[in-house]
């Protein structure tokens, strides 16, 4: 069986994955998972770091044999809780520092101007399904855009 269940309700707060084992598809409905994904920022080096941790059925997944990669990029905040985002390109906007890390997730500089942008982001990617699709610890933007209304849905994560 392929674990497909098409009947399964969707959860807010988590979203249908499969594993690398499984058939990557967007079907796979079998399981929630609950995918945390921060983002820091050191302002003065424009080193960036992006935690992730995911959790299946209660018990965090070791993320290193999965095919998950990150996407940065940075925000431009408009009048009221308008904001367009736009990913950044390696080798353009950013060098990656390093494999994965367990305590500091994916790390990478910065290397464009930072004023270009009003605050920096990072996505998380298994195959070319986005893991995160709520956006709400992914970014250093100011407060009032991860609430009501703002990037973040008001979504029961738990």
């Amino acid at each position: 069986s392929s674990g497909i269940n098409a009947e399964w309700p969707l959860r807010p707060g988590g979203w249908p994955i499969c594993t690398p084992e499984e058939q990557i598809a967007v079907q796979c409905f079998n399981e929630m998972w609950k995918v945390d994904v921060g983002f820091s920022m050191v302002e003065r080096s424009g080193k960036m770091f992006c935690p992730v941790k995911v959790l299946k059925e209660g018990k965090e997944m070791k993320l290193k044999n999965m095919d998950i990669r990150v996407e940065w990029g940075g925000v431009h905040l408009e009048s009221g809780d308008d904001y367009k985002t736009e990913y950044f390109k390696e080798g353009v906007h950013y060098t990656t520092n390093g494999k994965f890390s367990l305590k500091k997730g994916f790390k990478a500089r910065f290397t464009g101007d930072k004023k270009e942008y009003d605050c920096f982001f990072c996505d998380i990617y298994m195959g070319e399904h986005i893991m995160n699709p709520w956006p709400d610890k992914n970014h250093n933007c100011p407060a009032e855009y991860s609430e009501d209304g703002g990037m973040m849905e008001d979504m029961d994560m738990n």
